[in-house]
């Protein structure tokens, strides 16, 4: 299976057409409110909540008067949409939003779910409904007895990527993710357009996590756990094709400090890491083929 990369679509007002999450946060900044330390707002233009550090009243938006305003995070209505998987949005019962990306989308991936199903709909305002898929969320791929099959917690997935979404440029793409009881959650959603390389990642190809969290031995020789976040990363070798080395060298150079979805075979997730690449070398070791290394980091 080739490399595929894609190249999450920036959404805004205009794209981001529905939400069922509402943007109600915490009030709305205004320019003639005196605020006290520590009171939160929202900015309707930025998605972003921030609190006050100064107490005062000033006429300076909050994103530009940084020394009475610190940005706290997205809302929770774009926090599903921002750079950072570890932000969540999160609403009881269901989320469902539709997006209008007015362009050809071929790919949908959401990241960092907590739901039971997710269902992913292609509506053209001509021809209708003309894609369909849900997903149970339910993993059993640790299940390997019937004393795990009837007592084990139950496990679900937290990843979804569909990528085979048919051409539409007017299509509408409409999520839904449940839960028959409790809240949803989802880190990141992606939207956008996967390009192929290589001619597949090679046996051998290295996964893990890098775990920012603190484990710190106290006066006393006890250790002190401070759970933090964690970031995937990945080193892959492939085959590539002479004739693509140039494209893939100048794909790769426009998206440096870039968030992208980096997939390396749908069959293991651990090969599925939302980030950016570190490093790049290709060796033009044949006539017709190239060794390939990409270091890939993934974000929190």
């Amino acid at each position: 299976m080739s490399l595929k990369i894609v190249q999450p679509l920036v959404l805004s007002d205009a794209t981001l057409s529905s939400s069922s999450v509402p943007e109600a946060d915490y009030p709305v900044w205004a320019a003639a409110t005196a605020y006290s330390v520590g009171q939160r707002v929202i900015r309707a233009a930025t998605h972003r909540i921030y609190e006050r550090v100064a107490a005062g009243t000033t006429a300076a938006l909050p994103e530009v008067d940084k020394l009475n305003w610190i940005d706290v995070g997205p809302t929770n209505r774009w926090a599903m949409f921002d750079q950072v998987n570890s932000t969540k949005t999160v609403k009881a019962g269901s989320i469902v939003v539709e997006i209008t990306p007015a362009k050809v989308i071929n790919t949908v991936a959401l990241l960092n779910v907590e739901a039971e199903s997710v269902l992913i709909e292609l509506i053209d305002p001509v021809d209708g409904a003309v894609y369909s898929r849900q997903i149970q969320m339910l993993d059993n791929g640790i299940v390997t007895s019937w004393w795990q099959w009837c007592f084990a917690p139950i496990k679900r997935k937290t990843m979804v990527i569909l990528t085979d979404l048919p051409a539409y440029g007017t299509a509408k793409i409409r999520m839904t993710i449940a839960n028959s009881a409790g809240n949803v959650a989802i880190g990141t959603a992606i939207v956008g357009v996967q390009v192929e390389f290589g001619e597949g990642i090679e046996m051998g190809a290295k996964a893990g996590i890098q775990d920012f969290s603190r484990k710190e031995r106290d006066q006393w020789g006890n250790f002190v756990l401070t759970e933090r976040n964690f970031a995937k990363r990945g080193v892959w070798q492939m085959k590539v094709l002479n004739t693509q080395i140039d494209g893939l060298m100048d794909y790769l150079s426009t998206l440096r400090a870039k968030p992208c979805l980096f997939i390396g075979s749908e069959q293991y997730s651990a090969t599925v890491i939302y980030g950016f690449y570190k490093e790049l070398d290709i060796v033009i070791a044949y006539a017709t083929l190239s060794e390939c290394n990409l270091e890939i980091e993934g974000l929190t």
